[in-house]
């Protein structure tokens, strides 16, 4: 028996190409009267979406005075104008970027003025998808009072408003403008819950504003990241925060646990797409020992590193910070010729992606070591020249001076292995 896929089942109704036994999963809908039933948008209920940034279902009408404002934005509207309702227009679009204008172009009257009237609502304003912004500039405004004030508002919660998608705004703010003693407080308030807070599409930029602004201070950071490295540096917001920690912290005996657990998993590392960045950076702002033994660890994996999407960046960095005699090392290995004539190098000058790690090889190397590049580059022109990659590197070594022009002509004159010569 041949079955068709086509045939209409005489139980089912002649608008269905589905099987019979999976018509009760899909009931006919008449789209018609539903689109007849149908609420204009303005009309519709909001979605009810998990996201911390959607609107709340229920809001407050407006008052008169805002749909004034509203209704009038021609108006030179002043702050006199609008006193009473501050709270309600800071979480109003429109509203609130009057107010922020007041405050950069005022007087610290007018900051002291709007600090006065929100004051009782900065819990509720740090969350507010417009409101936070108030408060943001009320950090900035340069009030020591008014930030100490702001502060306190969020002790206790500072955890909770990191999580959040605008709290965690204002907590970064926080960080920049308040002083020191407040900062450790702040901080005080994340140690015991940094995992968390680190995997967090909102909160690891705390964590990050966190060890920026207070390097020597952000040990609890980097003490939950124990033998946790690997885990964190392959997630796309771990990765961030680690790459922080090797800019900021300059103490080695900071460091030195993270740094041995990146040596431990370097291999696995770089060829990830978030891990090769926490590389990077360990390699860039390591000391010189422990970059010596990150790139002895890698040389002899240096071509399958270039001709990787991701790792390609590990051995760029590596040729950047080697020294001569590493150069010279690395060199020595990737112009060893096998059996078929051909050398790693060679193979890299064809490649979408080591093409590009060349090119930083002969940017770093000294004129010895690129006066033997081109010796070595030069019986092989004409493989290279079939790529389009390799191309570009050749008429790099042109532009600099390093191989001749007339070096294509040259090729064209040397007949292939095994072809036949032209007799003309």
């Amino acid at each position: 028996i041949t079955f068709n896929p086509y045939a209409q089942p005489q139980h089912a109704p002649k608008s269905s190409n589905l099987p019979s036994q999976q018509l009760h999963a899909y009931p006919q809908v008449d789209h018609s009267q539903a689109r007849q039933q149908r609420q204009p948008r303005e009309q519709r209920e909001p979605r009810n979406r998990t996201t911390q940034a959607v609107a709340p279902t229920h809001q407050k009408p407006k008052s008169e005075l805002l749909l004034s404002f509203l209704d009038q934005p021609q108006k030179a509207w002043q702050l006199e104008d609008i006193k009473g309702s501050i709270v309600e227009f800071s979480q109003d679009q429109d509203g609130s970027r009057l107010i922020q204008r007041f405050m950069e172009d005022g007087t610290i009257t007018s900051a002291v003025t709007i600090f006065g009237e929100v004051k009782p609502a900065l819990r509720e304003l740090v969350t507010d998808v417009f409101g936070n912004y108030v408060v943001q500039k009320l950090l900035e405004s340069g009030i020591r009072e008014i930030r100490e004030e702001v502060v306190q508002s969020m002790r206790g919660d500072v955890l909770t408003l990191s999580l959040q998608t605008y709290g965690c705004r204002v907590v970064q703010k926080a960080f920049d403008h308040v002083d020191f003693p407040q900062q450790l407080q702040l901080a005080a308030e994340l140690d015991g819950s940094v995992p968390q807070c680190v995997l967090n599409q909102n909160a690891n930029h705390v964590i990050q504003k966190c060890i920026e602004r207070m390097p020597e201070n952000c040990q609890f950071i980097i003490d939950s990241f124990k033998n946790r490295v690997l885990e964190l540096s392959c997630h796309a917001y771990g990765c961030r925060v680690l790459q922080r920690v090797f800019e900021k912290c300059h103490n080695p005996a900071q460091l030195q646990d993270l740094l041995d657990e990146v040596l431990r998993n370097t291999i696995a590392l770089v060829a990830d797409q978030y891990g090769n960045y926490v590389v990077q950076h360990a390699l860039i702002n390591s000391p010189r020992h422990i970059q010596a033994e990150i790139i002895r660890m890698l040389a002899p994996q240096i071509k399958d590193l270039a001709c990787s999407k991701f790792a390609s960046n590990v051995a760029e960095k590596i040729f950047e910070h080697s020294s001569t005699t590493e150069l010279s090392y690395l060199l020595k290995l990737l112009m060893q010729v096998d059996a078929s004539g051909t050398s790693a190098l060679v193979c890299m000058m064809q490649d979408q992606f080591a093409n590009y790690v060349v090119q930083r090889l002969i940017k770093v190397a000294t004129p010895q070591q690129r006066q033997d590049i081109v010796e070595h580059v030069t019986p092989r022109i004409g493989s290279i020249r079939k790529y389009t990659y390799g191309r570009h590197i050749l008429a790099r070594l042109e532009k600099m001076g390093l191989l001749a022009a007339t070096s294509d002509n040259h090729h064209r004159m040397q007949p292939q292995h095994g072809a036949q010569q032209d007799p003309n």
